[in-house]
């Protein structure tokens, strides 16, 4: 417990630093680093085995987080938040029963894949 606090202590005002005073962009590739990082980990609990498997996805979602930086100050932005918002309104449904998609069927594992996403 003594461990987290001081993480927690040393983190934290660096993460109010970050969200206060760094530019878009800086901020914007901090946290997509953290977003990938994070994905890494997800994508070895959604039982891809294989480094290179697991490089795969990862490189292909951070591809799509250059693309919708890319696209940022287009028309599509609406869209996508619209598709982000639909997303999560399918997960909070989700987790109304959380034992759906608890089988290990290849349905199920590509759908624990695409929430990754």
């Amino acid at each position: 417990m003594k461990q987290r606090i001081i993480t927690a202590l040393v983190l934290t005002p660096i993460a109010v630093a970050l969200i206060l005073l760094a530019p878009t962009p800086v901020f914007g590739v901090v946290v997509g680093a953290a977003f990938l990082m994070a994905l890494w980990e997800w994508s070895r609990l959604v039982g891809l085995a294989t480094t290179g498997t697991r490089a795969a996805y990862v490189t292909g979602a951070a591809l799509l987080l250059g693309l919708l930086w890319a696209w940022r100050d287009g028309d599509a932005w609406p869209i996508t938040i619209g598709l982000g918002l639909a997303w999560w309104l399918v997960a909070l449904a989700w987790l109304r029963s959380f034992s759906f998609a608890a089988s290990p069927t290849r349905g199920n594992h590509l759908l624990k894949l695409a929430t990754g996403y």
